[in-house]
């Protein structure tokens, strides 16, 4: 039979089929070296599932008055669980530390891997991006004992442009002299008249 990790209604069932009457009683057990993947229960079979894996389950009909014991051993395959992670990034201003992405559903807490890309079907990169503008962002969380890899569906995230403030330094010069140097600072640097070419007639 098969299950899958996380189920919890699946139980072994089996009956004595020749004879058809009289046959003794059926109980379940474990097999050695199966304990760590299920647990089954005695008289009903019900299963307790542990971790992914094949595990094997003894079924044994009882001796009686005119029949001998026998037993018949079940396979229980036990698929790993798939997952559907969640991803989430708030966005920054160019210039700021860029935010880390969380993501949810890792059920199995699986090692996670965020890409990055700047279109929602392009290649996506390790690379966090840094230049102003729309951006997409993917979780990937790796295999694990009882859970599938799984992806998760891009979102998008903004890096807004950043403000620049401009302030200029008032300036006077006497007429014959020298025009006096003009002076500014962009966002915090000083800069003089000479980066932007400026020229005074």
């Amino acid at each position: 039979m098969t299950a899958t990790y996380g189920d919890t209604d699946k139980s072994v069932s089996a009956s004595v089929t020749d004879p058809t009457e009289g046959g003794g009683a059926i109980s379940y057990a474990v097999k050695d070296g199966s304990g760590d993947y299920i647990n089954v229960e005695a008289t009903t079979g019900a299963l307790t599932i542990n971790k992914a894996g094949i595990a094997t389950v003894v079924v044994t009909a009882a001796e009686t008055d005119t029949y001998e014991q026998a037993t018949k051993e079940v396979t229980v395959t036990i698929a790993k669980a798939d997952i559907t992670p969640t991803v989430s990034l708030e966005g920054w201003t160019y210039g700021k530390t860029a935010k880390t992405p969380s993501v949810t559903g890792n059920s199995g807490n699986g090692e996670v891997t965020y890409t990055y890309s700047d279109k929602a079907d392009g290649t996506y990169a390790a690379t966090v991006p840094n230049n102003a503008g729309t951006y997409y962002v993917k979780a990937s969380v790796a295999e694990t004992a009882n859970y599938n890899a799984a992806t998760s569906v891009p979102v998008s995230f903004e890096i807004a442009k950043a403000a620049i403030t401009i302030t200029a330094d008032d300036k006077s010069s006497k007429y014959g002299e020298d025009i006096a140097e003009l002076t500014y600072t962009v966002g915090g640097a000083y800069k003089t008249g000479d980066d932007l070419g400026v020229t005074v007639n």
